[in-house]
């Protein structure tokens, strides 16, 4: 199965109490349906419960030594030691429980089942009690208010006398409604089922019957008159309706409006003119700044070819003049002829 086994989701972490509870009660239905038939499966454990993708549905796998009647016969010691009831257990004749030869009882699943539960519940296998009764819970879970009421179902369920336990599978899933109703009360909305109840298993997405429901039906020796009988009998589920009387609808009222108004007309667009004389300034100022810098490079560069003699300094436009003004002359004519 794509989603493991249920022994891989225990070592992956631990299973929550509720996604537990719903793992346990598939199993119970699986269980009572092959127990119905029977057929006993004889080798339950997390290992052969299989998940589907969405770890939602949990199917039961390894039928390959159940047994299919429940007739006197011997039985052959099978299972793993752990989960295995003492009758089915090799690990019994070694230990020199027994000599004679067990015999096939519905309560060996419900043996294994208990053990499983204990592994789906605490997340630990029950090693410490390898083909004997559970006695205690793992130090984690014994002060749970749910513990004591647990332990009680699963001491019972794995008790070593097979008619000491719980004789099916259903009476161990309602033999568990005190413990269920406790981890239901955790949580906010809660489901009160009546007791008893049986077991009720989950249907996996996609999963279609191999064969059909059979419809039932009623055998008529007179078809014509099975449907005449059953029509005296049949009521309208609705009184017919009364017809009402027939109602012109009126006509709607014209709405007048005053001539005199004027309606209200749109304002026709304004034109856009754009914006020439901020074109023709911004015109105007370029090219007011490529003069300038046009002048001012060549005055640098007559300046800098002056400096070195190869064109003639510009002079200067204004004179100076001294005092004297314009009698400086009359003063030099004074002072040659004495």
């Amino acid at each position: 199965m794509p989603g493991g086994d249920l022994q891989n989701a225990v070592r992956r972490g631990r299973i929550p109490l509720k996604r537990s509870i719903r793992y346990i009660e598939q199993v119970c239905a699986g269980l009572a349906h092959a127990h119905s038939r029977g057929i006993i499966h004889r080798d339950i454990k997390p290992q052969n419960l299989l998940l589907t993708a969405d770890h939602e549905t949990v199917k039961i796998a390894d039928f390959g030594v159940a047994r299919i009647n429940l007739n006197d016969a011997p039985i052959t010691r099978v299972g793993t030691n752990i989960y295995a009831p003492p009758e089915h257990s090799p690990l019994s004749i070694v230990q020199g429980r027994s000599d004679e030869p067990a015999r096939l009882t519905l309560a060996a699943d419900v043996y294994s089942l208990a053990k499983s539960a204990y592994t789906l519940i605490t997340g630990e296998a029950p090693r410490a009690f390898a083909n004997s009764r559970i006695t205690a819970l793992p130090d984690d879970f014994r002060d749970d208010e749910w513990s004591d009421d647990l332990l009680r179902v699963l001491s019972r369920a794995t008790a070593d006398e097979p008619i000491e336990r719980h004789q099916s599978v259903d009476e161990f899933w309602n033999d568990l409604a005190a413990f269920r109703q406790i981890v239901e009360d955790g949580e906010v909305s809660t489901v009160v089922r009546t007791r008893p109840e049986q077991p009720q298993a989950h249907v996996a997405r996609g999963y279609t019957p191999i064969v059909p429901p059979q419809p039932q039906f009623e055998p008529v020796s007179d078809p014509a008159l099975r449907v005449a009988a059953s029509s005296d009998r049949m009521q309208p589920l609705m009184p017919p309706r009364q017809p009402s009387a027939f109602v012109p609808p009126s006509p709607k009222a014209e709405i007048e409006t005053p001539s005199s108004v004027n309606p209200i007309r749109p304002n026709p667009p304004i034109a856009l003119t754009p914006p020439k004389r901020r074109k023709a300034l911004r015109r105007l100022a370029t090219f007011g700044i490529f003069l300038i810098l046009f002048t001012g490079i060549l005055y640098g560069t007559h300046s800098y070819m002056s400096g070195l003699g190869i064109l003639p300094a510009i002079p200067k436009p204004i004179r100076h003049q001294d005092r004297g003004g314009e009698y400086g002359h009359i003063s030099a004519f004074y002072a040659q002829h004495g």
